[in-house]
């Protein structure tokens, strides 16, 4: 028995890692190759900045399936935990502008827009990989 809770909590871990090592997802490519394609400071920070749009899509579609999937209690939390995290979103972006204002030269752009990108990438992986566990 001991076994096979430790081998059913590995393939938890195993999951849960492997949904936020998407290097290959199709929103990533697409914006690598947008980057290749255009390697100015604008289009690299054009680029992400249409993955993020991208992202914020798919975390809208797991937090819509993930409401219409859990019970009434599971989805009000999940509810109070996407209106903490709007928040939380929206400080972390000023947070980040901020501190990359500050910083002289163009570089900074698109690392700056990377971060907001990033913000946006983590809870639409997060999201798909409650929505995916549903099936277990």
């Amino acid at each position: 028995m001991k076994k096979k809770l430790t081998l059913g909590v590995g393939l938890i871990f195993l999951f849960a890692i492997s949904a936020f090592a998407e290097d290959d997802h199709s929103i990533d490519l697409k914006e690598a190759r947008c980057i290749e394609a255009d390697s100015s400071t604008a289009g690299m920070a054009n680029c992400t900045k249409q993955a993020e749009v991208e992202w914020d899509q798919e975390l809208n579609k797991y937090y819509g399936l993930l409401i219409k999937s859990l019970n009434k209690e599971q989805a009000e939390l999940l509810r109070q935990a996407q209106r903490a995290w709007l928040e939380y979103r929206d400080k972390e972006i000023k947070n980040i502008s901020t501190f990359f204002s500050s910083k002289a030269g163009t570089m900074w752009i698109p690392i700056r827009a990377a971060h907001y990108n990033d913000l946006v990438k983590q809870r639409a992986l997060e999201l798909k990989n409650y929505y995916d566990l549903l099936k277990y």
